[in-house]
């Protein structure tokens, strides 16, 4: 009877895919195989992801008015060289007189990763795009009196296997780049 309805819907079906259709676990295992390969061939692709920067056609660089300031930890590592290469505030070796800045880490937040489920359908044949959604953040004290103050970076994330075909800028150099055409804002202090 299932022999009758195969040949009606399709008659020219290949003998071998009327087997799985006539035998329910060798139907069930190549069912149980897909969801096993897919997400195990899309894992191991080898999908890269490079960070850009978004376009500054909307954006101003962002120079700080107080003068030199003086990095509190400049120990920190990545921030520090950052923020001397971003050039958005002039340094100084000298603590006397001049703000007081500390560092704090990059902070990376959570994002939506629905853009990626077409790449992962692809095999990462079409690059996704999340935004990078990271924040450069520090305390700035002036006259005894702190602040604190966020950049959130403005750069994208692209992840595709083309990606490591693509010649690749610095990122400590990117994130500097970023921090000059990102905005200053004040984060409001927490009780």
């Amino acid at each position: 009877m299932l022999d009758e309805r195969i040949s009606t819907v399709a008659p020219n079906m290949p003998p071998f895919v009327r087997r799985w259709f006539r035998e329910p676990a060798l139907w069930l295992t190549m069912r149980i195989g897909i969801l096993v390969l897919l997400p195990a061939t899309v894992l191991l692709s080898g999908c890269g992801s490079t960070l850009h920067l978004e376009s500054t056609r909307g954006l101003q660089r962002f120079h700080a008015s107080t003068g030199p300031v003086y990095v509190t930890n400049p120990e920190i590592g990545l921030e520090y060289e950052m923020l001397k290469a971003s050039a958005i505030y002039q340094l100084s070796d000298a603590p006397q007189g001049c703000p007081r800045l500390t560092l704090h880490p990059i902070v990376q937040y959570a994002r939506c990763a629905n853009p990626l489920m077409l790449t992962g359908f692809t095999f990462g044949l079409v690059p996704g795009i999340l935004p990078a959604a990271r924040a450069f953040q520090y305390d700035l004290e002036t006259d005894g009196k702190p602040e604190q103050f966020i950049h959130r970076l403005p750069l994208y994330e692209r992840f595709s296997i083309w990606e490591w075909l693509l010649p690749r800028r610095s990122e400590q150099k990117l994130l500097a780049d970023a921090l000059s055409w990102s905005s200053r804002q004040p984060q409001p202090h927490l009780p």
